[in-house]
C-alpha cells in the first residue's frame, strides 16, 4: 500500500473507495458523436402472408432387407465324462438277539393272520368242507378261534345260499393282531434298553 503523501505520483490508496487512484490529471471523456436520425421510410401495405404450408410428409422408405445371416456354426458337444459310482454298503446297525426274535414273532403272527383271513373267505363263499385244503385251514385255525367262540350271542351269520360270516373268526383276527402289536412293542422296548 502506498501513502497518500507520496510525491512521485505513484498511485495512492483511497481509503473510502478501497481502490488505487492515480495522481494524474483527469482524462476527459470523449463525447459521443451525434447520430443523425433517419426519417422513417414509408410503409407499404403488404398483403397478408399466406399461412405456412404444412411440411411435406417424408417419403416412405423402402422396406429394409434383413441383415445378412452368418453361416451356421457347427456346434460340437463334448460327451460328459463318465461318472464312476461306487456303491458303499451302509453300515449295518448291530442287530442283537431281540431283533431276530421280533422278526420271527412278526412272521408267525403274519402267517396266523393270513390263515384266519383265508378261513373267513372260505366260509363266506361256502367252500366244500370235505376238500383237503379247506379242511386243513379249518383244522389249523380252530385252536386260535376257540377262545373267542361264545364271546357274543352271535358266532356266525348264515345266508340263504349257505354262505357263513364267521363272527368268531373276525374277532379272533382282530384280537390276535392286537396281541402281536403288544408283543412286538414289549420286545422293542427291551431292545432299546439294552443299547
Amino acid at each position: 500500500m502506498t501513502d497518500s503523501n507520496d510525491p512521485e505520483g505513484a498511485p495512492v490508496a483511497d481509503p473510502s473507495l478501497g481502490a488505487l487512484v492515480a495522481d494524474e490529471a483527469p482524462v476527459a471523456e470523449e463525447a459521443p458523436a451525434p447520430v443523425a436520425e433517419e426519417a422513417p421510410a414509408p410503409v407499404a401495405e403488404e398483403a397478408p402472408a399466406p399461412p405456412p404450408a404444412a411440411a411435406p410428409a417424408p417419403a416412405a422408405l423402402p422396406p429394409m432387407a434383413p441383415p445378412p445371416m452368418a453361416p451356421p456354426v457347427p456346434v460340437v458337444v463334448a460327451a460328459p465324462a463318465p461318472v464312476v459310482i461306487q456303491q458303499v454298503a451302509p453300515a449295518r446297525p448291530r442287530r442283537g438277539v431281540l431283533y431276530l426274535i421280533r422278526r420271527v414273532v412278526a412272521f408267525l403272527f403274519g402267517v396266523l393272520q393270513a390263515l384266519l383271513i383265508i378261513r373267513i373267505l372260505l366260509e363266506f363263499f361256502n367252500a366244500n368242507p370235505d376238500d383237503s385244503i379247506v379242511n386243513s385251514v379249518m383244522t389249523i385255525t380252530q385252536p386260535f378261534v376257540d377262545p373267542f367262540l361264545g364271546m357274543f350271542n352271535l358266532d356266525a351269520v348264515e345266508g340263504a345260499n349257505g354262505s357263513v360270516v364267521d363272527i368268531a373268526a373276525i374277532v379272533a383276527l382282530v384280537a390276535w393282531t392286537l396281541i402281536e402289536t403288544l408283543v412286538l412293542s414289549v420286545l422293542r422296548l427291551f431292545d432299546r434298553r439294552g443299547r
